[in-house]
């Protein structure tokens, strides 16, 4: 079990004497790549490197706080998905979120990790939370670095990236970034919106709604010119948007979501940075996805909200057709019925004219036949 780092080596091609020139192609391409991207060595050890050996393992530190602490307490952000949002019919957490604290709580070689997520209705109600000490760290978080050194929060590395998406009025999907001056539509309260514009869209004006909702309804009437969402929540917001005549742009820009940690937490701190490093990115983004289209799915409800004249048609045509199945099952007992009395008349017929012993006609029955 490794207990400590101790050094560093670097890593070399190793050439044979007889082959000069391809040293000298290496070494070119190996200036090529340094000028084109000098992070390009930093790069690799994140990919490669970071998410192995050491830091797969609790330092002796980190496994003391763990048991004495207990659970990882993590705030979220209620109805949020495809990220994070609790169940509608257990209330248990479900989006992007709960498959990432699945996978990071067996992460390491040596401790378990055990997490209590808690919803809140709200970003500003989960990071009040924390201020309280009533939960260790929040998702989603897109706190700048100088915002978080404001309330004295820190910001692991990302642990989902998603897309920004502008959602205007479609008279002005061709025209929103030519405006001299854009006001873009804001949840009150919520940091990480105030964080997303300080660091894309400094320059545009902002106004604060009650919700997401508050906000698409806002550009609907003109009020403010869009608001930004992540393209993972398009799917869920896509039906509503259509009906209040919005429409989504790419802005090109990327946001990450982190989770929050206090400053003083410096164990936790560590521990869930490495989570980051070790979590397959390839699952959280299979994951995004799959929530996404999860949440997107049609209810009875969206479809005749939104199919009135077809739902009308179809209804019109099952009493139509239910009417037609009534009258041709009233016909055919009718005929029953009708088929039932001449058995019964047929059956009293011969019994007055029909002698019982010997099943010869009688006298009556002769004189009926004459």
């Amino acid at each position: 079990m490794p207990i400590r780092k101790v050094g560093a080596s670097d890593f070399f091609f190793a050439v044979s004497k007889s082959r000069g020139d391809l040293l000298t192609e290496l070494n070119t391409a190996m200036d090529r790549i340094q000028e084109g991207s000098h992070n390009y060595q930093q790069q690799l050890y994140e990919k490669y490197l970071k998410a192995s050996g050491f830091n797969y393992y609790l330092s002796t530190e980190e496994k003391g706080w763990l048991s004495d602490h207990g659970p990882i307490r993590v705030g979220y952000q209620d109805n949020y998905l495809s990220f994070c949002a609790a169940d509608k019919k257990t209330g248990e957490l479900t989006g992007a979120l709960k498959d990432y604290l699945e996978e990071a709580s067996a992460c390491f070689e040596n401790a378990d990790l055990g997490f209590e997520p808690k919803a809140y209705p709200s970003a500003a109600a989960a990071f009040e939370a924390l201020g309280n000490g009533d939960v260790d760290c929040v998702f989603p978080s897109n706190l700048s670095a100088a915002d978080g050194e404001g309330l004295d929060l820190v910001m692991t590395p990302p642990v989902m990236t998603s897309e920004i998406y502008a959602i205007v009025h479609k008279d002005d999907q061709h025209t929103l970034f030519q405006k001299e001056q854009v006001t873009a539509a804001v949840v009150g309260g919520d940091p990480n919106d105030a964080s997303v514009l300080m660091d894309h869209f400094p320059d545009w004006q902002r106004k604060e709604y009650p919700d997401t909702q508050a906000c698409l309804k806002a550009v609907a009437d003109r009020e403010a010119d869009c608001v930004l969402i992540s393209n993972y929540q398009y799917n869920n917001l896509g039906r509503q948007c259509d009906r209040l005549g919005l429409t989504a742009l790419d802005t090109g820009k990327n946001v990450d979501y982190c989770l929050a940690i206090r400053g003083s937490d410096t164990n936790l701190y560590s521990i869930l940075t490495r989570t980051t490093d070790i979590v397959s990115n390839t699952n959280i983004n299979a994951a995004l996805s799959y929530y996404s289209a999860e949440e997107a799915k049609t209810t009875l409800i969206d479809f005749i909200r939104d199919n009135p004249a077809a739902v009308v048609a179809v209804v019109g045509v099952a009493m139509a057709l239910l009417a037609i199945i009534v009258a041709q099952q009233r016909v055919i007992r009718a005929r029953r019925e009708v088929e039932e009395s001449q058995h019964q008349v047929d059956d009293l017929s011969k019994r007055v004219f029909v002698d019982a012993l010997t099943s010869v006609r009688n006298k009556g029955g002769f004189n009926e036949c004459i």
